[in-house]
């Protein structure tokens, strides 16, 4: 995980060389964490429609990307971005510091005449989001602490009936806001399939574990490979033996590794 963060940092600072070298001065700062799916959970598509602009941009970067790795393929997981708008105010202008769904959704506003207002149908086909998505974005603008749109009528939720404009009233002593999202609330299915999900993602990362220690290793006992698959595996936390025997005997059964004859505490790779 720690080198896709450095490789991912590598990607950014050879992407920005050669924007220098075109002399192109892109309309937005776009950074971009280019991470192996293999060492991460896994994360859902969520569709949206992405502002013009910053498409433009992602597909700049796509083209890079392409022709610097052939055959490899980027799925962009727009619900993990985050984005720093400039936003203007009549009582001041501020920074605000907010996910990609509020920030495409704020962007709407910009081509509003003043004193006019979206509806919650327009929003929602202009942004392409589902109802849970866009009605907790909206809440987080409209109804949480920083209320930078206005909502009518006024309330804590949101329902489809529902019109927003920006708040030419909004003003807040700090110059840069950040603006929480609300979390999107599981049912106990989804909480389940969340869980099953983490779990899965665990179990092929210790695998992957045992059998590259057993790879460098070629032979070794029980108690050695549980310890050193809990040192290679305790940055995402600490796994219990039992569980690590489990993948032990599964790896065992497809053949990856097998114990060693006579000593049942034993382990070949």
């Amino acid at each position: 995980m720690f080198k896709d963060m450095d490789l991912a940092r590598d990607e950014m600072a050879s992407y920005n060389s050669l924007q220098r070298e075109r002399r192109e001065k892109p309309g937005l700062d776009l950074n971009v964490h280019v991470l192996s799916s293999a060492a991460w959970p896994t994360y859902p598509d969520v569709p949206v429609r992405i502002p013009q602009n910053v498409q433009k941009a992602i597909n700049d970067f796509e083209q890079f990307y392409h022709n610097k790795y052939n055959g490899r393929k980027l799925h962009w997981k727009h619900q993990l971005a985050h984005c720093q708008l400039r936003a203007r105010f009549p009582k001041g202008d501020k920074e605000l510091v907010v996910s990609s769904f509020q920030a495409i959704v704020l962007l709407l506003f910009n081509d509003v005449p003043e004193g006019e207002t979206l509806s919650y149908p327009q929003i929602q086909e202009a942004t392409g989001l589902s109802d849970p998505e866009l009605k907790r974005t909206l809440q987080s603008l409209a109804c949480a602490k920083y209320r930078v749109l206005s909502k009518k009528p006024k309330g804590k939720e949101i329902d489809p009936t529902d019109i927003f404009a920006y708040n030419t009233n909004f003003s807040d002593a700090k110059m840069r806001i950040k603006i929480n999202q609300i979390q999107l609330k599981e049912t106990k299915e989804e909480n389940k399939t969340t869980h099953e999900r983490v779990a899965a993602d665990r179990h092929y990362e210790t695998q992957a574990a045992i059998v590259r220690i057993m790879k460098s290793r070629k032979i070794i006992t029980h108690a050695e490979l549980v310890a050193e698959v809990i040192k290679a595996t305790r940055s995402r936390g600490v796994l219990e033996p039992a569980e690590i025997k489990k993948n032990i005997e599964k790896l065992i059964e497809k053949d990856y590794m097998e114990r060693e004859e006579g000593n049942r505490y034993s382990y070949l790779a």
